[in-house]
């Protein structure tokens, strides 16, 4: 989340042209954050949300949790994210090929709706959590074994 900040940030910083400020030519400036942040988020967004949906499945529908939830984060970043983007532009900034005036604009929205995530945080489960989800689970499918061995005696 903080990487998705930072990486809002610099394209602000990029549409407000305070690389040039910073002495940073835009081509370097491109060149060097677009790399360091996709390796950050993969780093520290993808893989940690890889490893919080493979505890999070349940035993004997992984394949179709995991599926489902990489589904869901995919729709949710390749499609209605850039469909909310697209809305908010159209609606309010109306930065389009002929009229970049307000890209500025349309990026500061972005910096702001980057940081509006953060109290949403609690949302996230605790390791505590998880392993208390994992007991209960792990319990009730030792419960419906023992059913289902019972009707079958």
């Amino acid at each position: 989340m903080v990487n998705n900040v930072v990486n809002a940030f610099m394209n602000y910083a990029f549409a407000m042209r305070w690389n040039l400020e910073w002495g940073i030519p835009d081509n370097v400036f491109l060149f060097v954050t677009d790399p360091v942040l996709s390796v950050l988020t993969t780093m520290l967004y993808v893989l940690p949300l890889m490893a919080l949906f493979a505890k999070v499945t349940p035993a004997r529908i992984e394949g179709t949790i995991f599926a489902f939830l990489t589904g869901t984060w995919n729709l949710s970043n390749g499609v209605i994210r850039p469909a909310m983007g697209s809305f908010i532009n159209k609606e309010f900034v109306g930065v389009n090929k002929h009229d970049l005036s307000q890209y500025s604009t349309l990026m500061l929205i972005a910096l702001i709706f980057s940081i509006i995530v953060f109290p949403l945080l609690f949302l996230i489960p605790t390791k505590s959590q998880l392993k208390e989800w994992r007991q209960i689970r792990e319990k009730e499918d030792l419960e419906d074994h023992r059913r289902r061995k019972a009707r079958r005696e």
